[in-house]
């Protein structure tokens, strides 16, 4: 997993090519998680 920051206060939780979470700071200790964009690609691995 990557973290990219964007100014501030936004950045992306970069799990995959296909799955990134936007967040927000609003607080120092509290996160705001404004985006959720996962579409996973079927595996043979995958229940």
């Amino acid at each position: 997993m990557k973290i990219f920051f964007e100014g501030l206060n936004l950045y992306y939780l970069w799990i995959s090519d296909q799955c990134r979470i936007k967040c927000i700071l609003s607080t120092k200790i509290v996160s705001l998680c404004l985006l959720l964009k996962c579409s996973y690609v079927p595996n043979s691995n995958t229940n």
